[in-house]
């Protein structure tokens, strides 16, 4: 077993673990229970490490968020992501994008 990719939340690594699972690799969401419970991060690893090489290609194509044709694409100044114009923080980061600095406080 070997580790893929590490996320900050759950529904992230749920994401790829079904996507990986869609192309046939069998894949596993480390402290999915823990997570939910503190901050941290979360891991997806293959199952069989033969699939490890396809499963980050994998991986690396689907951290491009897919822009909605006629958006304004902003780019993160910390991480250099690049977000839908509709987004407030950055999709992989969590930066501020409006400027304003208010991104995740309650107000």
């Amino acid at each position: 077993m070997r580790s893929v990719a590490s996320f900050r939340t759950l529904s992230q690594a749920q994401s790829l673990r079904i996507a990986l699972e869609a192309e046939g690799i069998r894949a596993v969401i480390h402290d999915e229970q823990a997570v939910s419970l503190v901050a941290g991060s979360v891991a997806v690893s293959v199952v069989d490490d033969r699939d490890y090489e396809r499963a980050r290609l994998l991986a690396a194509r689907l951290e491009v968020p897919v822009a909605l044709a006629g958006d304004d694409v902003l780019r993160c100044p910390r991480c250099n992501a690049e977000n839908p114009g509709n987004f407030n923080a950055c999709w992989r980061c969590q930066t501020d994008l409006t400027g304003r600095g208010d991104v995740g406080r309650v107000v």
